[in-house]
């Protein structure tokens, strides 16, 4: 896992750490310039990669007896990558497939216009601006791609989570004999967030519902003891007929289909999303209801049985999650780890940790974090279809 994606980006490179992972998966030099899947044909492992806003994450998992080839090979592409032409050239058709299959949603414009209003950092406002990413794409050749590598990442900037049945010090020894000393180029971590509050109207003629965007951005991240509960919070706030917003939006008023609450948390902070379709019809009533039940539960408690409610299913969350196999219990720290990469002391919570956490939170924590989390004054509102209506930052 690296610190990376579009946080370390600008306009004219936006979308480099895109392919750059495309490429990494392919950089390892024992596949001798053809394709990784030919060489991993016969040893059954499972990969892949991925970009964000502001991380890359590669993974590869397989038998125990295949530790030592796996930790070659996933070691081997972040420190000593074999980049070619010729792989550059045959991962960028895949990319531009990928970026194509991505224009063909038109809510990706709402991202666009929301990510260019929700962020300060130049790489992170073009992150989902995929035609820019389309323009710049074929401009990535052997010798940028390099120089990014090389001004970008480096190990401190990098986290190896290794999972599973294996001999601790040989793995250390390994590591040691593969990694060169840490430069000194650290994460720095720079406000990300712009604090605005915009409506921002996306026209789609083509739509038959109106879809709506809801942005909070939140000084919560990975360590803080409050992060725990934002996997509830989203449950009581949306989600299922019991939660605030469906009961209603769906089960009184009968105005939408759905009504969901996410939390996402990377180095920059947390974004609270709030998700819903409506008719156009009632988009003025629809925002209006989920801003006074906002404007409720900042002065009132939820009730008791909504709280049991959602505690419960989180406890049976975690207690089937038993943390027996090599997946969970991975996700389960890694992201602890890596978003704390950059601090000198780290909060690192167990799984006996959250489960005391989540059996003690209250009625009361709950609406501070309301209090918190939903500040209006620094909320987007986006939305895409048809109609622009009569809802501005006055309305909320």
């Amino acid at each position: 896992m690296l610190y990376g994606g579009n946080i370390v980006e600008n306009k004219n490179n936006s979308g480099i750490s895109h392919i750059l992972e495309h490429v990494l998966m392919e950089s390892w030099e024992k596949c001798k310039k053809k394709h990784c899947s030919y060489f991993w044909e016969k040893y059954g492992t499972l990969s892949n990669a991925h970009t964000t806003d502001t991380y890359l994450h590669f993974w590869k998992q397989g038998l125990a007896t295949n530790t030592n080839i796996i930790l070659d090979y996933i070691v081997s592409i972040i420190t000593n990558p074999q980049l070619s032409k010729k792989m550059i050239d045959k991962e960028r058709h895949a990319v531009r497939n990928e970026l194509n299959m991505y224009v063909n949603k038109p809510t990706w414009k709402l991202w666009d216009t929301i990510y260019k209003k929700l962020y300060t950092l130049e790489g992170l406002q073009y992150g989902q601006d995929y035609l820019q990413q389309l323009k710049v794409l074929k401009t990535f050749n052997k010798t940028n791609l390099e120089m990014f590598l090389k001004q970008t990442f480096n190990n401190r900037r990098i986290l190896f989570v290794i999972t599973g049945k294996f001999q601790k010090n040989k793995i250390i020894k390994i590591l040691r004999q593969k990694l060169k000393p840490a430069a000194e180029n650290p994460i720095h971590i720079k406000p990300c967030f712009s604090l605005k509050k915009k409506v921002l109207f996306i026209k789609n003629e083509k739509s038959k519902n109106t879809d709506i965007k809801i942005v909070f951005p939140i000084n919560i991240v990975r360590g803080d003891h409050e992060f725990i509960y934002l996997s509830m919070l989203s449950s009581i706030i949306g989600g299922d007929f019991s939660s605030l917003l469906m009961r209603e939006l769906r089960v009184k008023k009968e105005l939408v289909y759905g009504a969901s609450c996410s939390f996402d948390t990377d180095f920059c902070g947390s974004t609270c999303t709030i998700d819903i379709s409506t008719l156009d019809k009632n988009i003025v009533e629809v925002l209006h209801i989920v801003f006074k039940i906002i404007k409720t539960y900042k002065k009132k408690l939820i009730s008791k049985n909504l709280l049991s409610n959602v505690k419960n299913k989180h406890l049976i969350h975690f207690y089937e999650n038993s943390f027996e196999g090599v997946t969970k219990l991975s996700s389960f720290f890694k992201f602890q780890f890596l978003f704390q990469m950059h601090k000198k002391t780290k909060k690192i919570y167990t799984y006996n940790d959250y489960i005391k956490i989540i059996k003690n939170v209250s009625t009361k924590k709950i609406q501070s974090l309301i209090n918190k989390i939903f500040n209006t004054e620094q909320c987007l509102i986006g939305y895409i279809g048809k109609t622009k209506v009569n809802f501005s930052e006055k309305d909320y």
